[in-house]
């Protein structure tokens, strides 16, 4: 009597097959999720950038870093001509 061992050819190229077809199915779904799940990481970072900057402007009623002038002057101080 015969040993089986081992595969025979046709086994294994039904496995890669089926391996083949699981992840033409799988990978667009994988690729997808993380195009959404990227879409909304940036839609709440453009959130918080609104708030951010509507609390700024209606707390300051300047964005943080610009100059402002005083006493009707230049906002240049002192020998820039």
């Amino acid at each position: 009597m015969m040993k089986h061992r081992g595969f025979t050819l046709i086994e294994m190229i039904v496995v890669l097959s089926i391996v083949a077809l699981l992840l033409t199915i799988a990978l667009p779904r994988y690729f997808g999720a993380i195009d959404k799940s990227k879409d909304v990481v940036l839609q709440e970072n453009l959130k918080i950038l609104r708030v951010t900057l509507d609390n700024v402007l209606r707390g300051q009623r300047a964005l943080p870093g610009t100059a402002r002038r005083t006493g009707g002057g230049s906002i240049l101080a002192h020998g820039s001509h």
